[in-house]
């Protein structure tokens, strides 16, 4: 196995299992920064003081180009894993069992256990874990191949 490939599925295995925290850390950037916009003229003393007399608008920008690019990749993530419902659809069965364990497992908004998804499709939980395994190595496939055609630009949040 090649380097990049395997530094591929690490990153894979650390944004599903992150996913969560990841996509509720930037809701809250984003609904804090639309407070602090509505905020903006009410408390531009207090928040000079806070920035250290730095402007605002710059603070701002900053805050905008860190929690936009997070936005982003959550984006082409989410884009990822509605592509692989799809093609997990067409290919039958035992493909959409791997889609909706991994799916059940990390994406949706409440995390399911690995024996309710056995349970489910009437399987063993040792099943269940090679879908996900095997559900994890396509959303990669699909990720990173999806993702080159992107100039990295678009990823520094200029």
């Amino acid at each position: 196995m090649r380097i990049e490939e395997r530094c591929r599925e690490d990153l894979m295995k650390v944004l599903c299992k992150r996913y969560r925290e990841i996509r509720q850390s930037c809701d809250e950037e984003l609904l804090e920064r639309v407070r602090m916009q509505e905020e903006y003229y009410e408390s531009f003393e207090w928040f000079c003081e806070l920035m250290q007399n730095k402007d605002p608008d710059t603070v701002i920008e900053t805050m905008v180009s860190v929690s936009c690019a997070t936005e982003c990749i959550l984006c082409r993530i989410d884009k990822a894993v509605e592509d692989y419902a799809e093609i997990a659809k067409k290919e039958g069965m035992q493909s959409f069992r791997q889609y909706d364990a991994i799916y059940s497992v990390y994406f949706s908004n409440s995390k399911s256990k690995i024996r309710d998804i056995a349970k489910k499709y009437r399987v063993r939980k040792s099943t269940i874990y090679d879908d996900i395994k095997e559900a994890r190595n396509s959303l990669t496939t699909i990720l990173f191949d999806v993702s080159e055609d992107i100039p990295s630009d678009n990823f520094k949040g200029e």
